[in-house]
């Protein structure tokens, strides 16, 4: 799923991505201005018990690679519409806490 904030609907599916262009509407586009889910780019990388549904763990672990974390708002489900600057916060401090306990397993 795709959040435009200038199209009606915000959220298109994969199938409606290649027709953006006729989603997006004078009701919802205003020149000169960017929407805050446009300046933060939000999802992506959803937590999620497995990786069939997800891409992380509650903890920011990629799923299958042990190594790799992710600290960001790729996290999010979706785009919020609000300043996500405090939850992006938290979320890198709980990725960091997950770094430090799981290092000694990580290290060769």
């Amino acid at each position: 799923r795709v959040h435009a904030p200038t199209a009606d609907p915000h959220i298109l599916t994969r199938g409606e991505i290649d027709r953006i262009d006729e989603r997006i509407t004078a009701e919802h586009f205003r020149p000169g201005t960017t929407s805050v889910s446009a300046a933060h780019l939000m999802g992506g990388c959803g937590m999620g018990g497995s990786a069939a549904s997800s891409v992380c763990d509650a903890w920011g672990r990629v799923h299958g690679i042990p190594w790799l974390r992710v600290a960001d708002s790729s996290l999010f489900p979706d785009s919020l519409e609000i300043n996500p600057y405090l939850t992006v916060m938290a979320l890198a401090d709980r990725a960091a806490e997950a770094v430090r306990r799981d290092l000694p397993e990580l290290e060769p």
